[in-house]
């Protein structure tokens, strides 16, 4: 049955998606069922004393329409679930549902044949071993304090029923993660934090003049924690800043640093450390700072009594040299930089513009929540607050949320188009409103 449910499968889906894949052990625990009935009725009847034959007989005629009104309950169950909207829902029903009808197939076809089979191999007698109903039935005397267990399933109805009230849905997937690997462990980590998901909604503009906009926008809503696009890259007010350093070039260009470097020794280091020591030696207001100060240069002239003075001088020279080489670039970099143009989308690096802007032209805005994805009433309010924005905005934290809803709803649905398709079939089978209540009530006592 297994593997002419896998065929099916291959013709009429497929694929197999992270849903569906569980539909060998649905149909292993479920399709089970029937074998479990057919060799139990079948051992029943050789006991009385029939043969291979007629022992097989009996028992398809007297279980067939028992297995085959749950093997269709089952599938009506299971086949409702198409009817949904979440896709992984729907093809789970559909490969389940026939499955169950593969499984019930192969019970009464292939199972009479192994049967028969194993009968010719082990030339079992056929005659009784004894008769089963003068055995003492300990089920009898259960069923006969039969008030006592409507009861006893009120009772734990009742107690059941108190689990609505703190009864709800767990919309956390890395709940259904294993804890301790790295990914969850640190998405918590940033939850807790941060007090945001390191997932993200995402909006797609047209223009460059767009994106600057709702960027601006976006960062305004108090649901909002950061917001990343191509304007994340260009600086800000440029204009502004543009008018500022103009002013500033004059000044910065008149700036010229001496050809030679000037030569730092050791004794003039000493005097300029005994200097700062002098003129700090009246700042009682600031006495740790002071303290501090001097406590330092003094540990300093201590150590450079220690140091030979022409590889004292020595160093010092090479650091001159490196210090005025930086000083020179330091300066023409900033002569440089006061006759600087605007920055240009065209002049941003590639792997930086490819993250943003989409080789048709279009623009992402990536926008993180400021609340944790994984609450409903959190993600359901940033959603609404952009929605107002971009009524299309995408992205993992969206489609998670999405599915999370969709994937629940269509369980919800699915059980309640299976409940009516079952009451139906049950009716038209059984033709008695009670004999159908009778059904279903313990399994709605069972539920609960």
């Amino acid at each position: 049955a297994l593997c002419w449910a896998m065929g099916f499968t291959t013709i009429t889906v497929g694929h197999l998606n992270i849903l569906s894949v569980v539909f060998t052990t649905i149909l292993i625990g479920l399709g089970i069922d029937f074998g479990i009935h057919i060799i139990e009725r079948y051992r029943e009847e050789r006991s009385r004393g029939k043969v291979v034959s007629e022992a097989l007989s009996a028992t398809i005629q007297n279980t067939g329409r028992g297995n085959f009104s749950g093997a269709i309950t089952i599938a009506i169950a299971f086949g409702a679930m198409t009817l949904t909207d979440f896709l992984g829902i729907a093809e789970l029903g559909w490969i389940a549902g026939f499955g169950i009808i593969f499984c019930l197939c192969a019970m009464v076809f292939i199972l009479p044949a192994l049967i028969t089979l194993e009968e010719k191999w082990l030339k079992k007698d056929p005659h009784p071993k004894g008769d089963v109903k003068n055995k003492p039935d300990v089920i009898d005397r259960f069923f006969k304090h039969y008030l006592l267990i409507i009861f006893a399933c009120v009772a734990s109805v009742a107690f059941s029923s108190l689990a609505f009230f703190n009864f709800e849905f767990d919309y956390n997937i890395l709940n259904l993660q294993v804890n301790g690997i790295e990914a969850v462990r640190y998405e918590k980590k940033i939850i807790e934090q941060e007090g945001r998901s390191s997932w993200y909604a995402a909006m797609i503009t047209d223009s460059l003049e767009e994106t600057r906009r709702r960027h601006k926008l976006l960062e305004s809503l108090p649901l909002v924690s950061k917001v990343e696009s191509i304007i994340s890259v260009l600086p800000k007010r440029q204009k502004e800043k543009s008018i500022v350093i103009q002013e500033m070039a004059p000044i910065v260009d008149k700036w010229d640093v001496e050809s030679e470097n000037v030569r730092l020794s050791l004794d003039g280091l000493k005097k300029t450390v005994k200097r700062i020591m002098f003129k700090l030696r009246n700042r009682d207001g600031e006495k740790n700072f002071v303290n501090q100060i001097n406590y330092s240069a003094r540990k300093f002239l201590d150590k450079m009594k220690t140091l030979d003075p022409a590889d004292a001088d020595l160093k010092l020279s090479n650091f001159s040299k490196k210090l005025f080489r930086d000083y020179r670039e330091k300066t023409d970099n900033l002569k440089t930089a006061v006759h600087a143009e605007p920055v240009t989308l065209e002049e941003i690096s590639g792997s930086i513009k490819k993250r943003f802007v989409g080789k048709n032209g279009k623009y992402l805005i990536a926008i993180y929540p400021k609340v944790s994805i994984w609450n409903r009433e959190s993600m359901e309010k940033f959603l609404a607050a952009l929605r107002k924005v971009d009524s299309k905005v995408t992205g993992n934290a969206v489609h998670t949320y999405t599915s999370s809803i969709m994937m629940r709803d269509g369980y919800i649905k699915g059980g309640a188009y299976a409940f009516i398709a079952i009451v139906i079939y049950l009716g038209a089978t059984l033709r008695s409103v009670r004999g159908t209540i009778f059904v279903l009530l313990p399994v709605f006592v069972g539920g609960i």
